[in-house]
């Protein structure tokens, strides 16, 4: 049986900014594939309609999207970490497929070979769009791959065939429930946004499940959120402290080093010249 499949995006705010995200994501799924929008930014209020999430999505998504579109606003920002345990406990989908609002997917029914993978591949735990076969003890990932329209900048281009990976980068996550049920979701220990997706990936592999990376050819723009000037002053604010996004990246990667010393370096798959 075809294996059901929730995409969860968090956003904060910058909606407009990502209209193009959304205009791609609608061309290039092959669906049934529902949506799930967890609107981080709602508390901060958007006078002009046009650039609303709830109005863009009712008026120019939702009449075009296969399948269910569920808009949930947030009194307060989850963050990345908060927003995927938020998607885990609220849906009951095989496979909750996470991805970043500035991720333009450049390969048609992507969707489609996700679920392949978690259909053909035993004990898949997850899934992504660039990955690395090995990372060490100070989080350093080695043997990148990727298909992104810039791809040797960040490492090998690998455009032929799904490979095992031992991390994914949290740009694109596409999870089993199965494999995160098993200890009720993510860590939430992390905060917000950093780490979270190289502890996920050794949690996969920890649980007896294995991640794969599929050539999809993607860009990724990078820190849309966490660059912009309302985020660290939401970020200093809730934190109470200066320079509070420094602080916490320290404090993760700190966590996950603690967390993971036992079993770093690791490195799984095939041997990488």
């Amino acid at each position: 049986m075809t294996k059901s499949m929730l995409l969860s995006i968090p956003i904060m705010g910058e909606f407009s900014d990502t209209k193009p995200f959304w205009g791609a994501l609608l061309h290039t799924i092959s669906g049934p594939l529902d949506l799930l929008v967890i609107d981080n930014g709602a508390f901060r209020p958007v006078e002009d309609k046009l650039h609303r999430p709830d109005y863009f999505l009712e008026n120019f998504i939702k009449p075009h999207w296969p399948g269910d579109v569920f808009y949930h606003p947030q009194d307060d920002n989850l963050g990345v970490i908060q927003s995927m345990q938020y998607t885990f406990e609220g849906f009951e989908h095989d496979i909750l497929a996470f991805l970043h609002n500035d991720v333009y997917i450049y390969g048609s029914y992507w969707d489609l070979a996700v679920k392949e993978i978690f259909e053909k591949e035993e004990k898949c735990g997850l899934v992504g769009f660039f990955g690395a076969v090995g990372v060490s003890e100070h989080s350093g990932r080695f043997h990148v791959l990727n298909n992104m329209l810039e791809a040797e900048v960040h490492g090998m281009r690998v455009d032929d065939k799904p490979y095992e990976v031992a991390v994914l980068d949290g740009l694109s996550m596409f999870a089993s429930r199965e494999m995160l049920a098993e200890r009720d979701g993510v860590d939430t220990e992390f905060a917000i946004h950093h780490f979270y997706d190289l502890d996920l990936s050794l949690e996969s592999i920890d649980r007896g499940y294995r991640n794969f990376y599929i050539p999809i050819p993607i860009h990724h723009q990078s820190g849309l959120t966490a660059t912009r000037p309302f985020f660290n002053e939401w970020a200093n604010q809730k934190y109470g402290m200066d320079h509070a996004e420094q602080v916490l990246y320290q404090n993760n990667l700190a966590l996950w080093k603690k967390k993971w010393a036992h079993r770093l370096p690791w490195q799984v798959g095939e041997a990488w010249g």
